[in-house]
């Protein structure tokens, strides 16, 4: 969004809720700017402690890895045969 599309906006918004445009740019002016309030993941100790990971998430990170490797094998196998 330009600064133009931004100060659009904000006359729109001003329109809507029925206040001067120059009430809300000073407000938004006013402001500390934008804010996030995430909620915060809980700590699961199944999930967080990698102590405690199955063999079934080895192995299959382990497929994962292999895989790329594959690709990577195949993609320079064509790569020497355009040379």
């Amino acid at each position: 969004m330009s600064f133009k599309e931004f100060e659009n906006a904000l006359e729109l918004l001003a329109a809507d809720k029925g206040v001067p445009g120059e009430e809300l740019r000073q407000k938004v002016a006013a402001s500390s700017g934008p804010m996030c309030n995430a909620t915060q993941a809980a700590s699961v100790r199944l999930h967080d402690d990698r102590s405690t990971y199955t063999g079934q998430s080895l192995e299959h990170k382990t497929q994962v890895a292999f895989a790329a490797l594959l690709s990577i094998v195949a993609i320079l196998k064509a790569w020497q045969l355009r040379a």
